[in-house]
């Protein structure tokens, strides 16, 4: 077998393990000759009630069953021939009274298929029916009950054979009744059953999509760190360009992290908004910002409009507006091969909104890519779902984008919708409903450049003592020569625990703090409240900037309730690194600040 055979295997194996161990049903396989268990997938471990794997794996088929099926066979004995039909006709599919690892049992359908990969086996689905007969049973009595109350009506009258020909005309209409509603029950079941499978199928293509995602970015930033690792003789230009690539699928990843964070969240009813005032302009560039180089290399034209109607400055959550955004001018980029893509900003006219310094804007992508299909529209906006499945090895993605756009916006107060692009393409809308301020000479929200120039002008006059508690040192060699190559009048000192950053704390050589939470010997969370303790009833202040790779709304109000001033997420972005510096300079080490330091 050869490297390429041996790589296709491999990828297939992946695959089947993935569906194998997030499907929601019950699996396991046997092989012969002794038919026992050799695995079984996490619902399967949860259906019998055993404590791991290995403890299923120590009971055979019959073991897992009363000693006689309903039929009055003995389970071994009967186990036997369902096995033997499998081998013999590729797949058999029937019900079985199991029994859990406690004693108790249950109903279930049985999907014996025979599987030829390398080696013969079997393959069991086992789908607990209990809910479904139990409904089966309460109907036939209640059909019971409905006949024999009938009945008794028709001995006690004693009417005649008019009287006796309405109640039998009755007891019929009453037992078709009783039948259409059993039906209709019995196809609700069906169709739960269908909606389950293909939920799960869904989950398991995007579980099997995210493999790819992940590992494609993952061999560029792997290949070409070894080659710039191992290869000598490499030209600047070729560096650059190496560089600038694994830059930008590393990003991709964080994309994809914070995707699959977000939609966590999402089904959890746990995602949560932060507002802060921003220059609408300013964050539209932003969006484009990123995506220049692709539409360069594409050869496609970006237009921006942005209606004078629109307000200059807009109080919402610029990360997740900004991730919209992202998302759909990354789905445009992706589908157009040539032609164009539009960005329009407008306000919509809406009275009810102008007393509370609210507006409600909408925001069109169009692009003239390949379009969507009619058919398809539909699944756009559902998690795990992509339309373009025929077009997956083309086009890539997870299908979460546009699921975490449409409740993003319906956060905002706003709706999403996708309409086609005549004659080619497509056309996404969104509506949000944004805070303004009707008076800019009260703004108070400071553009990023000038912070930048006023934390420069601040630092020119004075150094500041900047310690850093991380006790990853790759992650300290990154924050060094960041921080260093802003500014030189940061003084960068590192320790790689809460427990030495107090010793240096307490020698007053401490300006600024910028800690790690997890780390040994003493955490973040630890060496804020104590450094906040001891300057208690005192006029003295050490800012803190708290730094976690966890991204929760949770962790980010510990760290503030802990005494943090400001707080950044790993991995760390050095545009988000300086933006935080830039406003722990300003508030507290410029001019007229109140607040006393270590270093004057």
């Amino acid at each position: 077998m050869n490297e390429e055979q041996e790589q296709f295997h491999k990828e297939k194996n992946d695959k089947y393990r993935i569906i194998f161990e997030g499907s929601h049903e019950a699996i396991m396989t046997l092989e012969p000759p002794s038919w026992n268990f050799t695995s079984a997938n996490p619902a399967t471990i949860k259906l019998f009630l055993a404590k791991d794997e290995n403890d299923f794996l120590s009971y055979s088929p019959w073991q897992l069953s009363p000693e006689y099926q309903p039929d009055g066979k003995l389970s071994k004995e009967k186990a036997k021939e369902m096995i033997e039909k499998a081998m013999c006709d590729g797949c058999v599919l029937f019900e079985w009274t199991h029994k859990r690892l406690d004693g108790s049992e249950f109903v279930a359908t049985v999907l014996l298929s025979r599987i030829e990969y390398n080696k013969m086996f079997l393959q069991a689905t086992v789908r607990d029916i209990t809910k479904i007969k139990l409904a089966e049973e309460q109907q036939r009595k209640n059909n019971e009950e409905i006949l024999n109350k009938s009945l008794s009506e028709l001995k006690l009258k004693n009417a005649d054979l008019l009287t006796i020909g309405a109640i039998l005309k009755d007891l019929k209409e009453k037992h078709e009744a009783i039948n259409e509603q059993l039906s209709l029950e019995v196809a609700r079941a069906n169709a739960m059953t269908m909606a389950a499978d293909q939920a799960s199928v869904a989950k398991n293509t995007f579980l099997a999509n995210v493999g790819h995602e992940l590992r494609s970015p993952l061999n560029d930033i792997v290949g070409f760190s070894e080659i710039l690792l191992n290869k000598s003789n490499i030209t600047p230009e070729d560096q650059i360009s190496y560089i600038e690539t694994i830059n930008k699928r590393t990003q991709e990843l964080i994309i994809l992290v914070n995707d699959l964070l977000d939609i966590s969240k999402i089904e959890a009813g746990k995602l949560s908004m932060s507002y802060e005032t921003i220059k609408f302009k300013n964050l539209i560039s932003e969006v484009g910002d990123y995506f220049a180089k692709e539409i360069k290399s594409k050869k496609i034209k970006y237009n921006v409009v942005i209606e004078k109607n629109v307000p200059i400055y807009l109080i919402v959550d610029p990360f997740r507006l900004k991730q919209i955004l992202t998302n759909l001018v990354d789905n445009a980029v992706k589908f157009t091969e040539n032609g164009k893509i539009n960005l329009h900003a407008m306000k919509i006219i809406n009275k009810n909104l102008d007393f509370v310094n609210k507006v409600e804007l909408e925001i069109c992508v169009s692009d003239t890519g390949i379009g969507i299909p009619k058919h398809n529209q539909s699944e756009l906006f559902k998690p795990f779902s992509q339309v373009q499945d025929s077009k997956q090895k083309i086009y890539g993605g997870t299908g979460l984008g546009l699921a975490i756009s449409r409740r993003l916006v319906e956060m905002m107060g706003g709706k999403i919708h996708m309409e086609d692009n005549i004659p080619k393409g497509s056309i996404f809308c969104f509506t949000i409903i944004a805070n303004i301020i009707k008076d800019n000479k009260i703004y108070p929200m400071v553009d990023d450049i000038v912070l930048s120039n006023k934390a420069r002008d601040i630092l020119n006059k004075r150094t500041v003592n900047l310690l850093v508690v991380e006790d990853q040192s790759t992650s300290v060699d990154i924050l060094r020569v960041n921080i260093q190559e802003k500014n030189k009048k940061i003084i960068f000192t590192s320790v790689a625990d809460g427990q030495k950053a107090i010793s240096i704390y307490n020698q007053g050589k401490v300006d600024a703090i910028l800690t790690d939470i997890v780390m040994p010997v003493m955490d973040g969370f630890d060496l804020i409240q104590q450094i906040r303790a001891v300057e208690k009833n005192t006029n003295k202040h050490t800012p803190i900037i708290a730094m976690t790779a966890s991204a929760s709304e949770k962790d980010r109000e510990k760290c503030l309730e802990a005494g943090a001033d400001f707080y950044i997420t790993k991995p760390i972005i050095r545009s988000d690194l300086y933006k935080t510096l830039d406003k722990m300079i300003e508030k507290y080490f410029g001019e007229k600040k109140t607040v006393t330091t270590t270093n004057n």
